[in-house]
């Protein structure tokens, strides 16, 4: 029988720019947990989602000050050799994404 544990995939700040994390073979992301924080100074979106795929975390901040926080909770499997993307325009922001990862047979 298999363990399962909550994992961090990826803890990084972003500054206008896009940055993308592969899956390693042997194994897939079941990522459950999406926290984004924009630090500013300007308006701006953060997006989180699968390279070459739907997006399933989105951020618009028009006010830092007012709504800088931004959490998502679901679940999206992301198989080995596929990429989770994270990306901002127009903002600086930081990212947690956590979950599962499954060992495949």
């Amino acid at each position: 029988m298999a363990s399962v544990y909550s994992a961090r995939f990826i803890a990084a700040a972003v500054d206008d720019e896009m940055v993308s994390y592969e899956v390693p073979a042997g194994v897939l992301w079941v990522v459950h947990t999406v926290d984004i924080v924009s630090t500013g100074p300007e308006p701006g979106l953060s997006v989180v989602g699968l390279l070459g795929g739907p997006i399933f975390a989105l951020q618009t901040v028009a006010d830092v000050a007012v709504s800088p926080l931004y959490s998502w909770r679901g679940r999206q499997v992301i198989y080995a050799g596929e990429s989770v993307f994270v990306q901002t325009a127009g903002v600086e922001a930081t990212f947690m994404i956590s979950g599962y990862t499954l060992t495949l047979p």
